[in-house]
C-alpha cells in the first residue's frame, strides 16, 4: 500500500490542485479522522470556495498518494521536455 499524504489546510478559493487529481477532503465540523473514511473523489468534482456553511465547507485535503506520484512524474517529464 502507498504511503499516506499529509493533510493540507484549506481557506478557500480555486481549487490548488489539477481537476483529475484524487483527493479526501475535510469538511468545517468534521474530524480528519471522520474524512479519512470516505472515498478518495476527483478534486474538479468539489467544491473549493467557502460558504460559511457546516458539514459544507472543504477545510482541508490530501491527495491520495498514486496522484501525487502521477503528478510528480508529469511535472519532471514535462520540464525534460522543454529543455533545448
Amino acid at each position: 500500500m502507498s504511503e499516506m499524504i499529509d493533510w493540507k489546510d484549506w481557506n478557500g478559493g480555486s481549487c490548488p490542485v489539477p481537476p483529475e487529481t484524487e483527493i479526501q477532503f475535510q469538511v468545517k465540523g468534521e474530524s480528519k479522522e471522520e474524512a479519512s473514511w470516505w472515498p478518495y473523489v476527483r478534486a474538479g468534482d468539489c467544491r473549493w470556495d467557502h460558504r460559511r456553511i457546516m458539514y459544507s465547507d472543504l477545510i482541508a485535503y490530501r491527495v491520495h498518494p498514486d496522484s501525487a506520484l502521477s503528478q510528480a512524474n508529469s511535472t519532471t517529464t514535462n520540464s525534460q521536455e522543454q529543455k533545448p
